[in-house]
């Protein structure tokens, strides 16, 4: 499909490769607006990607990604609008709200991110599935049923892009449902996240920063110091949701529970400027599929 070289059996070290099937009756476009999606979703609009017959672009909202991610998203968005192709954010609900939430209705379950205790150790990681994946699914569901009269979707009828790059074939996992299958335009088009970066510099499309929650547990001391110079309001909103994760007994955690990884309120991290050891420093990584791309 793309006019590059590309050895497919390749994929098979990991055992989830599924050919594609070559009319997909929905090909959908995981658009997280970081800076692999992003060249997928500007790559389709400068002509440089085959336009599917039937796309849609669809981005997870969890309530707190850095302003420059939700400016250039939405900007994307329009366009892909002006040309007839729905782009959509999934309706659902956001991480700061449904904690203070379910803390004062006094709820014992939270699928939340995951966060540092005082003793070193983090607690589960369960964000990802409830605020993007599950969202997402919901919308491509709707849109196959209201827009293409589609109730019961055939066995990979939906072709799911998601933007792994060529370094990141060791995050590459199948979908659950039947009825997608996923597939890495990057990785087929052997694309490293060099070579991405690249491609910004020698298009001089905009590069957005990494799609990650501004209290995400990834971040590290200098990502946050990032975030509050370039994203001040954003960062207040993870000082909030940090303050509020400090006690989380009522979800099962004995401990104090802590955004950073320096196991310091952020508003303290800030007041030391930031101040961090080489371990805490720089940010982690995620295998949960749908952030960081």
């Amino acid at each position: 499909m793309f006019p590059v070289s590309f050895n497919r059996d390749s994929m098979l070290f990991a055992g989830y490769w599924v050919p594609p099937n070559p009319s997909p009756t929905l090909t959908v476009l995981n658009y997280s607006c970081g800076r692999q999606s992003h060249r997928l979703a500007r790559g389709l609009l400068r002509g440089e990607l085959p336009m599917p017959e039937k796309l849609l672009v669809v981005s997870a909202d969890p309530g707190n990604e850095h302003r420059d991610t939700i400016r250039i998203r939405d900007r994307t968005h329009a366009e892909f609008l002006e040309r007839g192709i729905h782009a959509v954010i999934a309706p659902g609900p956001k991480m700061l709200e449904d904690l203070k939430e379910r803390k004062a209705s006094g709820r014992t379950r939270i699928d939340n991110s995951a966060l540092w205790t005082a003793s070193g150790g983090q607690s589960a990681q369960k964000c990802t599935k409830y605020y993007k994946i599950s969202p997402m699914d919901r919308v491509v569901r709707a849109y196959l049923l209201y827009h293409m009269g589609i109730k019961q979707p055939k066995e990979n009828s939906v072709e799911r892009w998601i933007g792994f790059s060529w370094d990141e074939q060791s995050r590459c996992k199948p979908l659950s449902q039947k009825y997608q299958q996923v597939r890495w335009p990057l990785i087929e088009m052997g694309e490293t996240k060099e070579d991405v970066e690249l491609w910004y510099k020698m298009t001089g499309e905009e590069m957005p920063p990494p799609s990650v929650c501004n209290h995400c547990w990834a971040n590290g001391t200098q990502t946050f110091k990032r975030i509050s110079e370039t994203d001040p309001e954003g960062f207040e909103r993870a000082i909030e949701f940090d303050e509020a994760s400090r006690d989380m007994s009522q979800f099962g955690m004995r401990e104090k529970c802590f955004v950073s990884k320096t196991l310091m309120p952020l508003v303290e991290l800030r007041a030391n400027g930031f101040e961090a050891t080489s371990s805490d420093s720089q940010a982690l990584s995620c295998d949960s599929g749908m952030c960081f791309i």
